[in-house]
């Protein structure tokens, strides 16, 4: 449920669409999805600060939850 609620809240983000999904530029495209993922998890952090410290400390984990939160979006 976490993650199906973070996608959520990825997908429901004001510029996601301008800034991510139709974004041509590939390094501009990263660099959105990196803010827009932080901001998410930073309010996320209050519901599941154990989850947010994963986040915040393991970067295999940030870069594995990355990945998996740019695949759930392009579905």
């Amino acid at each position: 449920m976490k993650f199906v609620n973070i996608l959520k809240q990825i997908k429901e983000y004001i510029d996601f669409e301008s800034k991510y999904l139709n974004n041509p530029d590939p390094h501009t495209k990263d660099l959105a999805f990196d803010k827009i993922m932080n901001e998410v998890m930073l309010r996320q952090r209050k519901i599941d600060m154990d989850m947010y410290k994963h986040f915040s400390k393991d970067s295999a984990f940030r870069m594995s939850w990355k990945y998996s939160l740019q695949q759930g979006v392009l579905r």
